[in-house]
This record gives structure tokens, C-alpha cells and sequence, in this order.
């Protein structure tokens, strides 16, 4: 194999050359998600509050009754206590016919 100075590679060339193979690549090959922690840790500024706080994604079904009451069966794993809880509600969306793009 001949050496090559790298004051004679053209850098726009330099990233990928020709005789580089990766048809039998597999992507991912080699990659291990973090499982340190399944749930992200979210560091929480506002004007009244600075803290880091731990996230826990759970799906439950709930009840909202006419008074906005919520009920909600948790998983045993939530253990009793007082937490602030951040809802996405889940809504069903009209058929793509009756959307209308403008």
C-alpha cells in the first residue's frame, strides 16, 4: 500500500475514499442504548424554582367526569404519596376526510 502525505488529500476528499467498503455494514452493529436509567432525569427551571427531577412514563386509562374530576388506576408500582403529575390527552382524530388542509 502507498503512503499518502495528507498535505497532497484534497480535504474535500479526505472524508470518504474510494477504496473505504460498507456494503456489508450493519448499522448499529455495535451500539448499547443507555439503560443506566429508563427514566430521563429533566433538569426544571422556572421563576420560583431551580431542581432536577426524574420522569416516569406510564399509559393508564382515565375517567374525567362533568365536574373535571379525573380517575385514574396506577400501576402498583406508583407508590402512594403526593406527586405533580403532567398529562398528554389522548384524542381521537376526525377521518382524513373530514380534514380540511387550507
Amino acid at each position: 500500500m502507498t503512503e499518502v502525505s495528507k498535505a497532497h488529500i484534497n480535504p474535500d476528499e479526505a472524508e470518504m475514499l474510494d477504496h473505504y467498503d460498507f456494503s456489508h455494514g450493519i448499522r448499529g452493529k455495535y451500539y448499547k442504548p443507555d439503560t443506566s436509567s429508563q427514566n430521563p432525569m429533566v433538569h426544571l427551571i422556572s421563576e420560583t424554582d431551580d431542581r432536577q427531577v426524574e420522569f416516569q412514563t406510564i399509559e393508564v386509562e382515565v375517567t374525567i367526569d362533568q365536574n373535571g374530576h379525573l380517575t385514574a388506576q396506577l400501576p402498583g408500582s406508583i407508590a402512594a404519596g403526593q406527586y405533580r403529575v403532567v398529562m398528554m390527552i389522548e384524542q381521537s382524530v376526525e377521518s382524513s376526510e373530514n380534514l380540511s388542509c387550507s
